[in-house]
């Protein structure tokens, strides 16, 4: 987890120990103080300890009534690959989230599940990655680091881009563009309830005698797949004008960092809007704009040492 001479050093305000917790996957949220990035971190450190204690003792974990067994474990060179995907894209080697092999659901794959206000998270995978690297469509692989990019910024408590930049560790070039196209539950059930509407009216229409007399598509099934492709349209085209703003960001910061994708991973919804309003970008104005979101000290310093 979190050593203690590392945190020491880092609460001592040695810039080398924090920039190696921001390689591990540590760095600080907004307007966090070198107070408050330490006190977060020696919070979770305990409560991982507490964790680990719990599941040597008993053999089992319990979080918001959910148990994990010791046997579930997931072991860790599962994990090699997908953290050197992100080591090679976001510039983190996440190696502190521990992980089990659990299945709330047919349809579930897995997730990081994370906990304010220290975000204690676990990584939990469906149990048939046991033993299989494939579900359907996703790698086991795949599916991991992509939960990785979400434990790793469950601090910055972001959404619009959150998505956006999980998919990117994709190993399909369609999921890396219109995977993140839908950004929230609610999204999801409005979909869901379209889709549903939908079936179920037709199913009622065509079971009444007078649909055997017409053939046409009565108007309560058009409207509602009127409806339900405007919104898949929607949902795409705004992806796509995001992956557009996305590329453009990552060309303005290539322009004095050689690692732009990392620079923007550590970078939250407020800083990378504020960020996008303008045409080009250099060193000053980028650390003018973050002074402007209260972005903080010790934020801009780390953000800083990926400039060349």
């Amino acid at each position: 987890m979190l050593q203690n001479e590392l945190l020491e050093k880092a609460k001592a305000g040695e810039f080398e120990a924090i920039l190696a917790l921001n390689k591990r996957g540590f760095f600080p949220a907004s307007k966090e103080s070198l107070d408050d990035f330490i006190c977060r971190l020696e919070n979770l450190r305990t409560e991982y300890e507490k964790f680990d204690t719990t599941l040597q003792k008993v053999g089992s974990f319990e979080l918001e009534g959910v148990k994990f067994n010791k046997a579930d474990v997931i072991p860790s060179e599962m994990f090699c690959d997908a953290r050197k995907s992100n080591l090679e894209l976001y510039d983190f080697d996440l190696d502190w989230v521990p992980g089990f092999f659990y299945s709330p659901g047919a349809m579930f794959g897995g997730c990081a599940w994370g906990i304010p206000p220290y975000f204690f998270t676990l990584f939990i995978l469906r149990p048939s990655f046991r033993t299989r690297d494939k579900w359907y469509i996703y790698g086991r692989q795949e599916l991991m680091a992509h939960e990785m990019c979400h434990a790793v910024r469950f601090p910055l408590e972001a959404d619009k881009y959150e998505e956006m930049f999980a998919y990117q560790t994709s190993t399909s070039s369609f999921r890396k563009l219109f995977g993140p196209m839908v950004r929230s539950p609610l999204e999801t059930y409005i979909l869901l309830g379209l889709i549903t509407a939908l079936m179920g009216v037709q199913v009622w229409i065509y079971s009444q005698e007078y649909v055997k007399q017409a053939y046409f598509l009565p108007m309560p099934v058009l409207v509602l797949m009127g409806l339900m492709l405007g919104y898949f349209a929607f949902l795409m085209l705004r992806q796509h004008l995001q992956n557009k703003s996305y590329e453009r960001l990552l060309l303005m910061l290539s322009t004095f960092t050689d690692k732009p994708r990392a620079v923007a991973f550590r970078l939250n919804d407020q800083e990378i809007d504020v960020l996008l309003k303008e045409k080009t970008l250099s060193p000053d104005l980028f650390g003018s704009l973050l002074d402007q979101v209260g972005a903080g000290d010790l934020r801009k310093k780390v953000l800083f040492s990926y400039f060349r």
